[in-house]
């Protein structure tokens, strides 16, 4: 076994590089929210938020710098409907197109067909999901829809879809 002399310069240099080393290696990982389980159940507050948090999901990698803790936390839901999306959905055939063009906060396109109108996480996380290339118009899924009916011109009542002129439900 052979004597190696210690040189403080050599080992600073060498601690140096290796620091540098870690330092890219935590830049290239992604962030990722935990968001696989139930962890978002309160910030899901319509039916439609409830039953795809019910299905398996996985966390959600997204771009570093997108996503602030606050914007969940506001309980906005276009951002709280993209991460479920990006969590329980899948990977389209071909991405969006605005996609395709820049991919933001997340870095993949991800939809969950029959939900949100199939829109991607990405266009539903600024709420311009009916802007997306996937967004399909489907009249079967459980959307916050109001039939407006007039008996006479001077009282216009909002009735919700499902109620009757003659059994409204109280807003």
């Amino acid at each position: 076994m052979a004597v190696v002399r210690w040189d403080a310069a050599q080992a600073a240099a060498a601690l140096a590089a290796a620091a540098l080393v870690l330092q890219q290696q935590a830049l290239e990982q992604q962030p990722f929210l935990l968001v696989g389980g139930q962890q978002l159940a309160p910030y899901a507050h319509s039916p439609q938020s409830r039953a795809i948090l019910q299905l398996p999901g996985v966390d959600v990698v997204f771009i570093m710098g997108r996503i602030r803790p606050a914007q969940i936390g506001s309980h906005r839901p276009s951002y709280i409907n993209a991460v479920l999306i990006q969590s329980r959905g899948v990977r389209p055939v071909r991405p969006c197109v605005q996609c395709t063009n820049r991919l933001s906060p997340f870095p993949e396109c991800r939809h969950k067909p029959g939900h949100f109108g199939g829109a991607c996480g990405n266009c539903k996380w600024p709420d311009r999901g009916s802007h997306c290339s996937l967004w399909t118009a489907d009249i079967n899924e459980e959307e916050d829809v109001v039939e407006l009916s007039s008996d006479d011109d001077d009282d216009l009542q909002i009735i919700p879809v499902g109620a009757a002129a003659q059994n409204p439900i109280q807003l």
